[in-house]
C-alpha cells in the first residue's frame, strides 16, 4: 500500500496545492485502512472522492479491488479495465481482472487489444516506433550523403529498418484493436438490452454485471450496444458505464 500511496502523490502534486495534495494522500492512506479493515464500501467511497482529482494506474487497481470484495463484480471489471489502459504492465490488475471475469460468469474475456498491448503502454508504442523510424531515415540520409559509409553501415540499416517498421505496424494493429474492443461494461445486476431505445421495447438478450460490450451509438439516455456474440441491442445508460 506504501508504493501506491506514493504513485497516487505524485500523480496529484502535479495538479494540486501542497495542502490539497496531503489531504488526497490522507484520504488515500485512510481509503487504505478500510479496506484492511474489512470496510469495502466506505473504501470504495473514499477511493471514488480521490479520484475526481485525478486517476493512476494505482487508484483504479485499489478501487477495483475494493469493489470486487464488495461483490459488486461490473465496477470491478470497470476498473481492472481502466487500471490496465493506463498501465498494461500491471500483471496483478490482469490477473484479478480474470478472476472478475470467472466470477461475473458474463461474455467478457481478454479481447485482442489486451492481448496485444501486454508489454507496452500504446503511448510508449508510439514513442519508441517514432524514434526508430526517424532514427532510421537519418541513417538512410548520413549514407546517402557520406558515399563512404554505404557499405559499411548496410546491415545496421537493414536491421533498424526492419525494427521501424515492425513498431510501426505494431502500433497500427494496437490503435486499431484498442478502436474494436469493448469500450462498455454492465454495471446493473441482471441488465437488459432491448430491440429498441424504450423500456416498453422487446427484449434482445440479458446481460449480467461484468458484461463487456461495445458501445456503437446513443440516444435519448440509451447506449446501442454490440456483444461478443455480435448481437446489436440497447441498453439503459443507468446500466452500463464507459471505459473511457
Amino acid at each position: 500500500m506504501k508504493i501506491c500511496q506514493l504513485i497516487i502523490i505524485l500523480l496529484l502534486l502535479g495538479g494540486s496545492s501542497g495542502y490539497a495534495a496531503e489531504n488526497l494522500a490522507a484520504s488515500f492512506e485512510n481509503g487504505n485502512r478500510a479496506y484492511e479493515l474489512g470496510k469495502f464500501e466506505e473504501a470504495v467511497k473514499i477511493y471514488q472522492g480521490i479520484l475526481k482529482n485525478g486517476t493512476s494506474p494505482a487508484l483504479e487497481y485499489n478501487l477495483a479491488n475494493a469493489f470486487l470484495k464488495a461483490d459488486r463484480i461490473g465496477e470491478a471489471v470497470l476498473h481492472y479495465r481502466r487500471a490496465l489502459l493506463l498501465d498494461p504492465g500491471m500483471r496483478t490488475a490482469r490477473e484479478n481482472l480474470r478472476f472478475a471475469r470467472e466470477k461475473a460468469q458474463a461474455n467478457g474475456s481478454a479481447n485482442f487489444f489486451e492481448s496485444v498491448s501486454k508489454p507496452i503502454r500504446p503511448s510508449t508504442l508510439a514513442w519508441v516506433a517514432s524514434f526508430l523510424f526517424w532514427a532510421w531515415h537519418a541513417l538512410l540520409s548520413f549514407r546517402k550523403l557520406v558515399s563512404s559509409t554505404r557499405n559499411r553501415f548496410s546491415i545496421l540499416t537493414s536491421i533498424l529498418g526492419i525494427f521501424a517498421l515492425a513498431s510501426v505496424f505494431w502500433f497500427g494493429t494496437v490503435t486499431y484493436a484498442r478502436h474494436l474492443a469493448p469500450n462498455g461494461v454492465v454495471t446493473s445486476t441482471n441488465a437488459v438490452a432491448r430491440l429498441g431505445p424504450l423500456e416498453e421495447a422487446k427484449v434482445a438478450y440479458p446481460l449480467t454485471a461484468g458484461s463487456e460490450v461495445q458501445i456503437i451509438g446513443n440516444h435519448n439516455g440509451w447506449f446501442q450496444v454490440r456483444n461478443s456474440r455480435q448481437e446489436i441491442g440497447w441498453l439503459n445508460q443507468a446500466q452500463i458505464q464507459r471505459l473511457f
